[in-house]
Order: C-alpha cells, then sequence, then structure tokens
C-alpha cells in the first residue's frame, strides 16, 4: 500500500508534481491512488498500457526506479484544479467496443500536442464514486476529467478521452459535464464486433461497473450501445469503422478541431496501417459462421444512415 497523504502533504505535492494524475479510484474506501507520470507522453492508445509501459521504462533506466506513487482521500474530486493546471477537453471519444477506438487514439496521439487518453481506470471507476456521493454527478465526473487532465508537457494543445464502450450509457452525464465538447461515436458491423467479442470478452462483462446494467452477452450490450447512441441524435457524430482509414483523418480533426502539423499529420496517417492492440501490420479477422440478431442489424443500419461522411 503507497502512503496516504494528509490533506496539506497531498496539495503540496500536488503542485511540485505537474505530472501527479489520479490512476484508480476506490468508492469503497474513498480513496484514490496518483501516479507522477512526469514527462512521459501517452501513445499506446490505452491507459493501462501506458501505466505498464512507463513503469517498464523506469524499472529498465540505468538508474532503476518505480513511479513516484501516492494516496490520497477523494476529497479532491470537490474542486476542479486551477485553470492553468489542466486542459479543458477537446474531444470525447465512444463507440460500442471493437470499433477502431484504440487505433483513433493511437492515431491522435502521435502528436505530441495531443494529450491523449484510452480508457483510462479513474474515467470508469468514477461511476460507483457518485453512485455513494452527494454531490452532483456532472460536477464530480467534470473534476476528474480537470485533473486527469493535467498538461504534464508544455507540447500539449489539445485533451482527449476516449471511453470505454459501456460508458456512452452515461452520455447525459458526460454532456452536462461538458457541454460544448464535440464527441465521436465508433460503430461496427455487429457481425465483426461479434467475432471480435468471441475472440475475447471486456473485463466488465457480467460485472456491476455502477452504471446500472449488467451485460452477459455481446449481443444485448452492443444493442444497448447502439441505441443509446441513436437516442443521442446530433449530439453524437457518429463514425463507422469500415471509413476509419487516412481518408477520414481531416474530418476528425474537424470534428475536434485540431491541427496539428504537417509532419504530425504524416505520422497519424500512418499509424492507420497497424493493428492497434499487437503493433503489428493490421490484417483483417473473417467474421465467418455468425448469426446476427435482425434487430441489431436495424440498429447499425439506422447508424450507417447518419454517420459522417467526408
Amino acid at each position: 500500500m503507497h502512503r496516504k497523504l494528509t490533506e496539506d502533504e497531498f496539495r503540496a505535492e500536488h503542485t511540485a508534481r505537474p505530472g501527479l494524475i489520479p490512476v484508480d479510484l476506490d468508492a469503497v474506501q474513498r480513496i484514490a491512488a496518483w501516479v507522477d507520470l512526469q514527462n512521459y507522453h501517452f501513445f499506446e492508445g490505452s491507459f493501462r498500457r501506458s501505466l505498464a509501459t512507463y513503469t517498464a521504462l523506469l524499472a529498465g533506466a540505468p538508474q532503476p526506479a518505480e513511479p513516484w506513487q501516492c494516496i490520497s482521500s477523494l476529497d479532491f474530486l470537490q474542486s476542479a484544479p486551477p485553470p492553468t493546471d489542466s486542459l479543458n477537453p477537446s474531444g470525447f471519444i465512444l463507440h460500442a467496443g471493437r470499433c477502431g477506438s484504440t487505433l483513433l487514439a493511437k492515431v491522435l496521439a502521435r502528436s505530441p500536442e495531443h494529450l491523449v487518453f484510452g480508457e483510462g481506470g479513474p474515467h470508469n471507476h468514477i461511476w460507483p464514486v457518485i453512485n455513494a456521493s452527494p454531490h452532483p454527478a456532472p460536477e464530480l465526473l467534470r473534476n476528474l476529467i480537470l485533473h486527469t487532465g493535467r498538461p504534464r508537457l508544455r507540447s500539449y494543445k489539445a485533451h482527449l478521452v476516449k471511453f470505454t464502450s459501456f460508458n456512452v450509457m452515461r452520455l447525459e452525464t458526460i454532456q452536462a459535464a461538458f457541454p460544448e465538447v464535440p464527441v465521436l461515436f465508433l460503430f461496427r458491423h455487429p457481425a465483426e464486433m461479434l467475432a471480435s467479442w468471441r475472440r475475447g470478452k471486456p473485463g466488465w462483462m457480467g460485472v456491476d461497473t455502477g452504471i446500472g446494467t449488467v451485460w452477459h452477452s455481446p449481443e444485448s450490450a452492443i444493442s444497448d450501445f447502439f441505441e443509446h447512441a441513436l437516442r443521442a441524435g446530433d449530439r453524437l457524430r457518429l463514425l463507422d469503422y469500415s471509413d476509419l482509414s487516412p481518408r477520414m483523418l481531416p474530418g476528425i480533426l474537424d470534428a475536434f478541431h485540431l491541427d496539428p502539423p504537417a509532419a504530425d499529420r504524416e505520422l497519424m496517417r500512418a499509424e492507420f496501417a497497424w493493428d492497434a492492440k499487437s503493433n503489428r501490420t493490421w490484417t483483417p479477422h473473417p467474421a465467418t459462421g455468425l448469426t446476427v440478431p435482425p434487430g441489431l442489424l436495424e440498429l447499425y443500419r439506422e447508424l450507417t444512415l447518419r454517420k459522417i461522411r467526408y
């Protein structure tokens, strides 16, 4: 167990360490775990992988070390960091799972101007905290996202958050916290999604995540995500996985009001050729032998009618 700091100790460390951000929340013990990321740039598309990579880099350095860590109470969620100590979000990425969101996060992270979080633990753990708190949900979520958006690198100009798939069910709270932030929703043909889920179910399947629904099958989860995205109407911009290519990059950057340098854009285009999970050249997995419920296919067709066309 890492040392739990007093309020004064925590405030001093928080001020002295611009890379110190929350990495885990515990609603039962009412504590938060923090790690000082120093000047490490997340480029992996996954918050969990980024933490593991950063830890491995420190361990393999000429003078091996561990990340500086501490524990605080959850009281920090009741207030936002000073405006000079945080980047407002530039865009949110929601998705239905196995739809290319990790790839998109890695594409955007190729620019050192973009602070990108991919399915961060705190952004998932906030819901049980909200359920146990008397404070308004949008306020708690807003303060958390601002605390994770501390600009530890001077190059950062934008802050992008890719949520885990089930968070689309809390779109209303996300948008109440940041009503002006554009939101992109990725979806995919359900046969391809189901094939991917059959190869490995997500860790939240069958688990109470604090959002009020527990899913026990990919079909039910995907249907709920599709339906919620459709109900959002114009509040979401819809991106089909089949269109996720370098050709769509200008439209994605425009959606989030991003303007990285030309050299960064070239790196971002090149990232599309790689498999987001294995870092190997991407090869498609055929979706064969799967029966897709007709209702799920109809939801997919409705989404394609509203998707971004560029």
